[in-house]
């Protein structure tokens, strides 16, 4: 009787580990996600107010006679730069959470 109480509860725990890993792996991806989206529409924000301003800056620079289009243009590459590092960072992230997450898991 002792020994069919603790296979129970030995399932049960293995149960909710693995519940627990997949729910884990569904809010990262949740999160990651969700900060796609978000870099991807500020990169966008950031491009269009850039290509929008493009007479303005014309202007600037017709009144001023500095370059300001050079210095956008590098906070632009700047910005993209960093899009691109922190959804590099993202993706190594999930794969490690998911690989951790196979590790874990019972088979």
């Amino acid at each position: 009787m002792v020994l069919l109480v603790f296979v129970v509860v030995l399932v049960v725990a293995v149960v909710v580990l693995v519940v627990a890993v997949v729910v884990l792996v569904v809010a990262v991806v949740i999160l990651v996600v969700v900060l796609v989206i978000v870099l991807v529409a500020l990169l966008v924000l950031v491009v269009l107010t850039y290509l929008l301003t493009k007479w303005n800056r014309v202007l600037l620079e017709e009144l001023t006679g500095s370059a300001a289009s050079q210095e956008i243009l590098r906070v632009l590459v700047v910005l993209l730069v960093f899009v691109v590092v922190v959804l590099v960072v993202l993706v190594v992230l999930v794969l490690v959470v998911l690989t951790y997450s196979m590790e874990q898991s019972p088979s």
